[in-house]
């Protein structure tokens, strides 16, 4: 039996299953939602009117990938006559996305060669575009068998990827008929370009950083008399932080001097974790909603909301980023976007755009929090050749610019196939 007639197997098999169990399940269920959510797409579907614009169905897992499609739908939307429709997999994507220009939203649905061939022909798509890395087979087999030209968006593959491995074939059959692969990363152009070597590939770039820059055009959250006090200072940042980041501040505050100011945001605000928190440290701390009333001097300051980190970092010098020392790191590409360099644990592997950032010498790691509270206190109290905070900003500014796509240059790619 071949891979492809097992995968197609199981893929009815899950399904027979899941309509068993969807009998059973509370509405406000999450695989309820799903289930019931593909029906009523097949049935919008059939109410759709005949065609009056050319047609993109672009495809995301939940709202994280909705958000990479956003700039690139946007754009299309402005420079072609185009009629928008997204599909989901997931409830984060499909209840939450937010959604001003109106475009359609769907459920993608169930793997089957059938149930794929019923979606696509009810959709009637000019073209399809895929973000990052969602690779399904009978969708992808549906679309080249309509020649309807497909594109990926945003792909990230890591080195040991399943497209790599011998089983892999029918996947990689189907996805080289791509009209071109956008890249996020010079490793996954290498990758597509050993197992896909006549597919069109280009490296773009990671598109978050072009949303995170787009975030810095919102005006700031603080006041002008805020402002201020932030550039009294020079302020080290404690972002997401989770215990083992802590420490690391613990080690720190002994050798604290005036022109410092310890911040810090973790990843959980709620009271019980900031009561902890102000308990742990040997000093006097004082609320963010507080520090804004009425600011006191050498105080720890301690973020007690959530959404006002990401314009704390635009007042910082250098972030110590939670969640490395688990590898569930958080954003780093928040602060180097305001061109001040990152901290964090050495368990990172999930995030490619860490390792990057360490070997630009944007950022630094450490194995455990004692070898990464010594590197911050050198930066901050000894430094060296190549070894300064003003160094890593410099490298920060200029990692973040050289990874910021530019839509721009898609834009000849899809142009052949959306004439004006």
């Amino acid at each position: 039996m071949s891979i492809k007639l097992a995968y197609q197997i199981l893929m009815y098999l899950i399904q027979w299953g899941l309509d068993l169990l969807g009998i059973f399940l509370s509405k406000e269920a999450k695989l309820a939602k799903v289930l019931n959510g593909r029906k009523r797409t097949l049935e919008r579907l059939k109410l759709l009117p005949t065609k009056s614009k050319q047609r993109i169905w672009a495809h995301s897992a939940s709202l994280g990938e909705f958000q990479m499609l956003w700039p690139l739908l946007e754009r299309l939307q402005s420079e072609f006559e185009v009629e928008i429709h997204v599909s989901f997999f997931s409830p984060s994507g499909f209840e939450h996305a937010e959604n001003p220009y109106n475009w359609h939203f769907h459920y993608l649905q169930h793997d089957t060669p059938k149930k794929a061939h019923t979606f696509i022909s009810l959709l009637e798509p000019d073209i399809a575009i895929f973000a990052k890395y969602e690779f399904w087979l009978a969708h992808l087999d549906v679309l080249n068998q309509k020649n309807i030209p497909f594109f990926y968006w945003n792909t990230l593959l890591r080195k040991e990827h399943f497209l790599k491995k011998f089983w892999a074939k029918s996947w990689v059959r189907s996805l080289s008929y791509s009209k071109i692969i956008f890249c996020q990363n010079q490793t996954t152009l290498h990758i597509v370009d050993s197992i896909m070597p006549n597919t069109p590939k280009i490296m773009t770039g990671d598109i978050r950083f072009l949303q995170t820059q787009e975030l810095l055009k919102l005006p700031t959250i603080f006041n002008l008399e805020e402002e201020r006090s932030w550039l009294q200072k020079t302020n080290i940042v404690w972002g997401s932080s989770w215990k083992e980041e802590l420490e690391i501040l613990l080690q720190l505050i002994p050798l604290r001097t005036p022109k410092y100011r310890f911040i810090i945001a973790p990843h959980d605000v709620s009271e019980a974790n900031l009561k902890s928190i102000e308990s742990s440290i040997p000093v006097a701390t004082q609320r963010l909603s507080d520090w804004q009333q009425k600011p006191l001097e050498d105080t720890v300051i301690l973020v007690d909301g959530i959404g006002k980190l990401r314009y704390i970092y635009r007042y910082a010098a250098l972030a110590i980023v939670g969640g490395g020392f688990k590898n569930a790191l958080h954003n780093i590409i928040e602060p180097l976007s305001c061109g001040i360099p990152v901290l964090f644990g050495d368990q990172h592997q999930k995030f490619p755009e860490a390792q990057d950032a360490v070997d630009a010498k944007a950022a630094l790691h450490g194995q455990t929090p004692n070898e990464l509270a010594d590197t911050l206190a050198f930066l901050l109290f000894h430094s060296g050749n190549n070894q300064t905070v003003e160094f890593h900003q410099s490298k920060a500014k200029e990692f973040f610019l050289g990874n910021t796509p530019n839509i721009e240059l898609a834009m000849p790619y899809f142009s052949a196939f959306l004439p004006k």
